[in-house]
């Protein structure tokens, strides 16, 4: 089984270094952020008028666990070692001051997609909601290379207290944690009244709320004939791709509406699609979906940055089912596309590397009588 959630380009197999660098890193975040909040500085600003929503993200170096640490301290024959201190050499000193910053980042970064795609709009627009202040630091999940989990933890807040039933439905709505919002609507149901939502501000906590009530058809016209619709109003939120792509592919899956996915300017709907059509279809299916519109998806996939992580995935499922037809046409508009970028030239080889040798000798036949030939050894074949 092809694994769809494999990256090439940002996944590595950790060291033990790896991972006992990433605790510390996080070890010494988790300490930073409890001190800021107990000197009433870890806050999050979206304007200097409200101290409820500042932002304050940064790494204090006087954060008493990193000067136990005593990074980079050298300890020489006339000086004395601090009591409860820990020498580390430099190059591990720079390695964890690496790993502060990229969680800083991710830390930002999560605190702002909430901000605009979860407690957003009217109903927070006199009290943005202070994450930081209601979250115990534990509840932040990371993945290797101190990358924040936003599933894992969206689930992690569900069971804080500190957060309201709206702001929970708020958040299993935006994750499109469909069992949670159902076994929460009894609470919610009761508080709802209180709130509007709009499908244009809020396309998602909507959607739920029509779907608990059995209401469905009070859904804009638009999106009840085709709720593909939504899709574009849920933003990068390739958890409610997935989710809806699920509801429109079902148990039969419209093959000839792939090569429509792959042709619109979604990268997550092909995401979306990628994760869920392709491990479901048959070896017939893929067969008829890659003859038809096999170079359709390739070149998309290689030619969207963020959709670069699949070519390899799904080439390893379909290399031995199609024809030298089709893997003329993907060359073929390649070398049309002209594209400078090494990484282009990178995945051709590994698509050329990973196909049958038939198939490599119907191609090559093919351009070297063509007046591309000297294109087409350049891309695969010279630095």
């Amino acid at each position: 089984m092809i694994d769809f959630d494999w990256d090439l380009f940002s996944r590595k197999v950790p060291t033990l270094q790896d991972l006992i660098i990433d605790q510390i890193a996080q070890r010494l975040w988790h300490d930073e952020m409890i001190l800021k909040r107990k000197s009433a500085t870890c806050s999050y600003r979206s304007n200097g008028k409200d101290s409820e929503t500042s932002t304050d993200i940064t790494f204090d170096s006087t954060n008493p666990l990193f000067r136990i640490l005593k990074i980079g301290q050298k300890i020489t024959s006339n000086e004395t070692k601090p009591a409860n201190s820990i020498c580390i050499p430099p190059n591990i000193e720079y390695m964890i001051r690496q790993r502060i910053l990229k969680i800083e980042t991710e830390i930002k970064n999560w605190l702002q997609y909430h901000r605009e795609e979860v407690f957003k709009g009217p109903i927070y627009h006199n009290h943005q909601i202070n994450i930081l202040n209601r979250l115990d630091f534990n509840e932040l999940t990371y993945d290797n290379n101190c990358r924040i989990n936003y599933k894992k933890t969206a689930r992690n807040m569900l069971d804080c207290k500190k957060f309201s039933v709206i702001d929970k439905f708020m958040i299993a709505s935006a994750y499109c944690f469909g069992h949670d919002i159902a076994q929460m609507w009894p609470a919610v149901s009761k508080v709802l009244h209180r709130y509007e939502f709009s499908f244009d501000l809020y396309p998602l906590p909507y959607y739920w709320r029509c779907q608990m009530t059995n209401r469905l058809n009070d859904m804009p016209v638009a999106v009840q004939g085709n709720i593909r619709r939504i899709c574009p109003r849920v933003g990068g939120n390739v958890l409610a791709w997935e989710y809806f792509y699920e509801i429109l592919l079902g148990a039969k899956i419209d093959l000839d509406s792939i090569d429509r996915v792959f042709r619109c300017a979604y990268p997550q709907s092909i995401e979306a699609t990628v994760k869920k059509c392709f491990p479901a279809l048959s070896e017939d299916d893929l067969k008829y979906v890659f003859s038809n519109y096999g170079s359709n998806i390739m070149i998309r996939l290689m030619t969207t940055p963020s959709l670069r992580k699949f070519v390899l995935p799904i080439w390893l499922r379909v290399n031995h089912i199609i024809d030298g037809d089709t893997l003329l046409r993907i060359f073929q508009e390649i070398l049309l596309k002209q594209d400078s970028e090494k990484i282009i030239q990178f995945l051709s080889r590994e698509i050329w590397h990973h196909t049958s040798s038939e198939l490599r000798s119907y191609v090559l036949n093919y351009f070297q009588r063509s007046n591309s030939f000297n294109e087409f050894r350049t891309l695969m074949y010279e630095e």
